[in-house]
């Protein structure tokens, strides 16, 4: 289809087909068509390129309207230059603070690390006459907690001068107060605003990690089976953390299914333990590496439960999140799956968000389902290596209708920033040039088919492919058929 020139790159980016302008030209006038080449170059890959155009753009817009619409989409792509464009521009703006672009920008500030900027815009946010929705309220406390835990950390790290040290000598020894987690504080706000359980910490050190949170069962909660799948490939690192924060689920009535994708780390060793201690979870091992989701089709196999849910070998499940997205089920036969929301934070406590703000997300990777219903409609997942969370999750939508899932606006589960993530794999994760194109290549596949499919065409088998993806995502047909007979012969 032809668009007018106005309108082509705004089109191709709200298509989420970003990798189009790869064989187009810088547009040569329209000020708003040259912004959206710009975020489609950056959301294909082309990080560079695009922060030249947009420095070169930034110098050229005058427009106070263009330059508040612009900033929260540059924030979200190209913090960096969101950030200049504010500096830049900063006397068309300051009259006309909002939360909708303030916000954004503050999460760009958060994700490049600009401290100083990060504290201009919260102060801002706070002295301004505001007004903030919920979910703005619930990510302004996490922009809030990574700028404490910065701040902090850099007041510990602060060597005195000499001439300050030996004055302070004669002075008496007072004792430091506890290190108080600004991560941690943020979370247990959070959870008491949505009315879930607080966890308790193990460790008071001003750093956080989803392994400091305590082992925490309040109640115990009963009901029809569900089975938990957990695909893991050299996961040794994080592993226990997920099978132990759903084994420790208020909801009992649980199967925990460990696959295990053909790790080249001792897995087995690992979990056995667990397994031995707790007869809901069990480890299968495939004998050859087919990827998440094709591991994920093959647990389907074992499985007894009358809902079936997922979840990631890095994550962490809030003690209520299986009994949150279960009771809803219960109650209204209507429904066919829940979902929740999730964080992200790294290894030093710091939340992020791989598209900058916001941070508070819809967690596709674990929704929870009927069984038997949506098998009977759609398969499974689809039959690639990685990126078909989101897919499942919108053709079950498509086969159901919007209606039938039902987002619960609770955050059920922290994840773990890593570098081993799928996320972050050389060839088909975003970290890269060529994942990055891979995963956008087979998303605006996927959308293109499900805007026109049949009802039929929703069911996905192992051995046919109602549209192309690139060939990195392709599951070797002989570790499949491999993995197949063994899971026949358990």
């Amino acid at each position: 289809m032809q668009w007018p020139w106005s309108t082509k790159f705004a089109h191709l980016y709200k298509a989420n087909n970003y990798l189009a302008v790869r064989q187009e030209k810088f547009p040569r006038w329209g000020k708003k068509e040259q912004l959206y080449y710009i975020l489609c170059l950056a959301a294909s890959g082309y990080k560079q390129a695009a922060l030249h155009y947009a420095h070169w753009l930034g110098k050229r817009v005058s427009s106070r309207k263009f330059i508040l619409e612009a900033l929260p989409l540059l924030a979200v792509h190209l913090p960096a230059s969101a950030l200049s464009w504010y500096n830049l521009h900063y006397a068309l703006v300051k009259k006309h603070y909002n939360s909708n672009w303030l916000l954004p920008l503050a999460g760009a500030a958060s994700a490049v690390g600009n401290l100083s900027m990060l504290k201009h815009l919260l102060v801002c946010l706070e002295q301004r006459d505001i007004r903030f929705t919920r979910k703005q309220q619930e990510n302004l406390y996490f922009l809030e907690a990574n700028y404490r835990t910065w701040l902090a950390e850099a007041v510990e790290d602060y060597v005195p001068r000499k001439v300050e040290h030996i004055l302070k000598q004669e002075e008496p020894e007072v004792k430091k107060p506890r290190k108080v987690s600004y991560a941690y504080q943020a979370l247990c706000h959070l959870w008491q605003s949505q009315g879930l359980a607080s966890i308790p910490r193990s460790c008071p050190d001003l750093t956080f990690n989803l392994s400091q949170l305590e082992s925490y069962t309040p109640s115990q909660v009963s009901g029809p089976l569900v089975s938990i799948i957990v695909t893991c490939y050299n996961a040794e690192q994080t592993l226990l953390l997920a099978v132990n924060s759903l084994r420790e689920q208020t909801y009992q009535n649980l199967e925990i299914i460990v696959i295990d994708d053909a790790s080249t780390q001792d897995i087995k060793s690992l979990i056995n333990p667990v397994c031995q201690a707790d007869a809901r979870v069990r480890y299968v091992r495939l004998p050859a590496n087919i990827g998440t989701f094709g591991a994920k089709n093959l647990a389907l196999k074992l499985t007894n439960g009358q809902f079936v849910t997922t979840h990631d070998a890095d994550d962490w499940a809030h003690p209520e999140k299986i009994a949150r997205q279960v009771q809803p089920l219960l109650e209204h036969p209507e429904l066919i799956a829940t979902t929740s929301r999730w964080l992200k934070l790294d290894q030093e406590g710091i939340f992020t968000a791989r598209l900058v703000y916001p941070l508070i997300r819809l967690n596709p990777a674990s929704p929870l389902w009927r069984k038997e219903l949506v098998l009977s409609k759609l398969g499974g997942w689809d039959w690639v290596r990685t990126g078909a969370d989101s897919e499942f999750l919108a053709r079950l939508k498509r086969a159901f209708g919007e209606k039938a899932v039902l987002n619960l606006q609770q955050v059920l589960v922290l994840g773990n920033e890593l570098a081993t993530s799928l996320m972050h794999d050389p060839k088909t994760g975003y970290s890269s040039l060529m994942g990055s194109a891979q995963r956008l290549t087979y998303l605006y596949a996927w959308q293109s088919f499900l805007t026109t499919a049949r009802p039929e065409q929703l069911y996905y088998e192992p051995n046919y492919r109602a549209f192309a993806v690139p060939q990195a995502l392709e599951i070797n047909t002989a570790n499949l058929a491999q993995d197949q007979e063994f899971i026949t012969q358990l």
